[in-house]
């Protein structure tokens, strides 16, 4: 029986597809809610589904924005993204948002906002070392040669992976005040606001794994470099034979 063999970059143009699908169908979805809202006689049950279909729609579209940031970073900037980052990335985003906000795994499934924490911080720390080379990149194509230690590299990528996150629990935080929404688990299911350490505690603890996270990346990326050998090190000497790939080359 012939195998059928699928090449990195088909295979990443179908998790694309898919996972963009499971972002624009709820968007459908709730657009097609909020008419029927808008028809129906007000009462609280609506009004209280209006709040969970508008955090549906924010999520979705923030969806559909995320997954083609590779796109516009390969296609504009020239930064050069492994096909198997690329697909953690799409495979990322349809857990967290799809999975996480949309199906209610956060609520359902224990230590789901952990693991994604975990694992968000540890691709960010990693495309922080991705962002040195297209610095050394852009320098060189201006004439100016630099050779930066190992150390800021890893400081530069610790420091990326952890403002990411900070700025992702800003703009929780910002939904959360602006639209009565509940991202940030500041207060119960049934609505009774959570009071001292208990309501920081979610948010805390995405901090502190964010770090933890991006820690991990940096040790990786630091060892990589010292032994010269490794994704990291490949990847940052490398122009002509790392794989890359853009969705629609």
């Amino acid at each position: 029986m012939k195998k059928i063999m699928i090449s990195n970059k088909t295979l990443s143009r179908i998790v694309y597809i898919i996972v963009l699908l499971f972002f624009v169908v709820p968007v459908i979805f709730t657009f097609a809610k909020f008419i029927a809202f808008s028809l129906a006689e007000p009462s609280e049950h609506n009004e209280l589904m209006k709040s969970e279909y508008l955090l549906m729609t924010i999520q979705s579209l923030l969806g559909i924005f995320s997954i083609n940031i590779p796109y516009l970073l390969t296609k504009k900037y020239k930064i050069r993204i492994p096909i198997t980052f690329i697909i953690l990335y799409d495979v990322f985003l349809f857990c967290a948002i799809y999975l996480g906000e949309i199906r209610k795994f956060y609520i359902k499934v224990n230590m789901w906002d952990n693991v994604l924490h975990a694992f968000s911080s540890l691709m960010l720390g990693l495309f922080g070392f991705m962002l040195v080379y297209v610095l050394n990149k852009s320098l060189s194509a201006e004439g100016i040669t630099s050779k930066l230690s190992p150390i800021f590299i890893a400081f530069f990528a610790f420091s990326f992976s952890v403002a990411v996150g900070c700025v992702w629990e800003i703009y929780e935080f910002t939904f959360d005040y602006f639209f009565d929404l509940n991202m940030q688990k500041y207060r119960l299911d049934d609505g009774t606001p959570l009071i001292g350490r208990k309501a920081v505690f979610d948010t805390m603890k995405d901090i502190i794994i964010d770090v933890l996270g991006a820690l991990t990346a940096t040790i990786i990326g630091y060892l990589s470099i010292l032994r010269k050998k490794g994704f990291v090190s490949e990847y940052l000497s490398s122009n002509e034979n790392s794989e890359t790939t853009g969705k629609n080359d």
